[in-house]
């Protein structure tokens, strides 16, 4: 018998992997993915090869080996440590790791560079920081986002204060005495 957990852990190791693998395929001349055997990736390599020929498929190979990566970390560090929040850390890293992709392939992919990329790069920034720092912006709700344009019902009065309460509890009820007379 095995522990989920532990059955986990190699699962994600065995992800992690294969993200290596894809990004030797995109990256076939870096020094950085020249020991990555290809294991997982056997009976597809032809494919893969043929489709990191072109920039583009190159660019989408990386972006897919990065996010295997980035998915295997998070979760191995959610299995670690319970209460880490797994959806900060695997936007923060998915993020940062698609930024990285658009910064290597920025003279080969149009469109990649500059605005995704430092879009990208803020929502990593942003998701590292996580619910610990507060950002002081308002964002507008929803509800004010669909009826825009539309018209508004009018606002209620506001209610009166419990000093004045007394005062008006006595005209209502004179009130009151006086229309059903």
């Amino acid at each position: 018998m095995v522990r989920a957990s532990t059955l986990a852990l190699n699962v994600n190791l065995v992800q992690i992997l294969v993200g290596l693998e894809f990004l030797s395929v995109a990256h076939p001349k870096s020094a950085a993915f020249a020991f990555v055997p290809s294991v997982f990736l056997a009976a597809s390599g032809a494919a893969l090869k043929k489709a990191a020929t072109t920039a583009a498929g190159a660019f989408a190979l990386s972006v897919v080996g990065t996010l295997f990566i980035a998915c295997g970390i998070a979760s191995a560090m959610k299995l670690r440590d319970r209460t880490t929040r797994v959806g900060e850390k695997w936007f923060a890293l998915a993020n940062a790791g698609v930024a990285a992709n658009q910064f290597v392939f920025r003279d080969a992919v149009p469109g990649v560079f500059p605005v995704p990329f430092l879009t990208h790069v803020a929502l990593a920034a942003l998701f590292h920081l996580g619910d610990d720092v507060k950002i002081p912006i308002r964002i507008p709700g929803a509800a004010n986002l669909l009826a825009f344009g539309a018209k508004r019902p009018a606002k209620r009065p506001a209610k009166r204060s419990a000093s004045s309460g007394k005062k008006t509890a006595a005209k209502r009820a004179s009130g009151r005495r006086a229309s059903k007379r």
